[in-house]
């Protein structure tokens, strides 16, 4: 049933893809020739003020999006020490929004509309 999960997934960030159109978010550029699994929907906020207060937002409406790929990896305890601003950054600023192939069109409008009064 692989294909058919990666179908729905799909779908569902298609609906993201078209709802976020002309949002100052921004979404990572995957290389050409990617056969992506759509197993997450990262979007890139401008600050990490206006993620968490997206996320609080969605949060109080039982909406659980996750801060994956935070915090930078260069920031976990058992690494070097080394500065990487842009990773910081980015790291910081990164959410994923819910992506599961049961998701509707109107969920996603529903989490589309918090967001904008977020951002």
């Amino acid at each position: 049933h692989v294909a058919e999960i990666i179908a729905a997934r799909r779908q569902v960030s298609g609906w993201y893809d078209e709802l976020l159109a002309g949002s100052s978010l921004r979404r990572p550029v995957l290389p050409l020739g990617t056969a992506y699994n759509y197993a997450y929907y990262p979007v890139i906020f401008q600050t990490e003020a206006q993620l968490l207060a997206t996320k609080a937002a969605l949060n109080a409406q039982e909406i659980h999006p996750r801060r994956y790929f935070y915090p930078s990896l260069n920031r976990l305890p058992y690494t070097h020490p080394v500065a990487l601003p842009i990773s910081e950054k980015t790291a910081a600023c990164v959410l994923c929004l819910p992506l599961y192939g049961e998701l509707t069109l109107s969920q996603v409008e529903r989490i589309v509309q918090i967001i904008r009064t977020q951002i």
